[in-house]
């Protein structure tokens, strides 16, 4: 095409640096919303097993105002020393029925929760501490990857 005295010549179209500029700006908006993501999808994790683990501290909670007993040390216990299976096909006594209730208690929050642990102590003027703990994910220390381990803590009054 020659150019005429006086008509400026203009450009059709994009250059092919304009395409790949256009290009990685969009990539790095994709990656910045798959970061965003995975991070949703770790919180959305992390508030799942929260409210697992005050649905389980609140059925332990309920299990000690049920329960005909009115000695609340009796619940205490610690998920590394497990409470033995109660059978109550022929009935229970108070004593009784409260080991069945911390033994279904600590399987469920060994089951439910990864890593799951629960700990009922301060049991003392109408009161105990109920502590639920689970590991919501790892994180790496130079080359080791370390539990994090999430807790709650609920007071419990009768």
């Amino acid at each position: 095409m020659q150019l005429k005295k006086g008509f400026i010549a203009t450009s059709i179209g994009s250059s092919m640096v304009e395409v790949l500029i256009a290009l990685f700006v969009l990539a790095i908006g994709i990656l910045g919303v798959l970061a965003m993501q995975v991070q949703s999808v770790q919180l959305n994790q992390n508030a799942y097993l929260y409210s697992q683990a005050a649905f389980l501290a609140n059925d332990l909670m309920e299990s000690m105002r049920t329960t005909a007993s009115g000695d609340l040390r009796d619940y205490a216990s610690d998920s590394s020393s497990p409470v033995g299976e109660v059978d109550c096909s022929a009935g229970c006594n108070s004593g009784d029925m409260i080991q069945w209730h911390l033994y279904r208690w600590q399987q469920n929050v060994t089951t439910l929760l990864p890593g799951g642990r629960a700990v009922v102590d301060d049991c003392v003027n109408g009161g105990c501490r109920i502590e639920v703990s689970f590991i919501a994910g790892y994180e790496e220390v130079g080359a080791e990857a370390v539990a994090q381990r999430r807790y709650l803590e609920l007071e419990v009054g009768i």
